[in-house]
């Protein structure tokens, strides 16, 4: 989806859940509308609530969920899979990311960044399959930030130039 699509759809639910407050309050009396907004506010934040489960990647990397924006970068890698995913795990573990979980039997890695001041937080999935003599590595950088998609493609360059340096000799 497009920023500027994206950024009309959040326009758009924002002025439907202006019109949706005014029209309770009137119709059913302000304490309506107050459990109104909490009900929104709860699953605007939805994302927030469940982003630091594995199983939540489905829902957080869908193309219909327009509270995040995604970025997804494929690379290979010319080492065996088993080898470029345990570098990549210590890669992790020097980094700010925080990694949540890793299977050694599917060679799959689920990592995060705490959410902070700036940040709503960011998840990553990291998954490697066998090319060949060399590894395809694909990498899905979920960001909580709607209007700032660039935030998140830093955080995957900077982890991906700390691999490929961790890789020279």
């Amino acid at each position: 989806m497009s920023k500027f699509l994206k950024r009309i759809m959040i326009i758009l639910v924002a002025l439907g859940v202006g019109f949706g407050f005014v029209q309770i309050n009137k119709t059913y009396g302000f304490e309506y509308g107050v459990y109104y907004m909490l009900m929104l506010l709860i699953l605007s934040n939805s994302n927030s609530f469940i982003r630091l489960y594995s199983w939540s990647k489905p829902i957080v990397s869908s193309k219909f969920n327009f509270f995040t924006t995604k970025y997804e970068k494929k690379l290979i890698v010319n080492l065996p899979p088993e080898i470029a995913y345990g570098k990549f795990i210590e890669v992790i573990k020097n980094s700010n990311l925080i990694l949540k979980t890793s299977d050694d039997k599917t060679l799959e890695i689920f990592t995060y960044k705490k959410v902070s001041w700036f940040s709503r937080g960011e998840n990553m999935y990291i998954s490697f399959e066998k090319s060949g003599d060399s590894s395809r590595m694909n990498v899905l950088s979920v960001s909580f930030k709607v209007f700032n998609e660039e935030a998140n493609h830093k955080t995957l360059i900077d982890l991906i130039n700390e691999f490929e340096n961790s890789l020279t000799i």
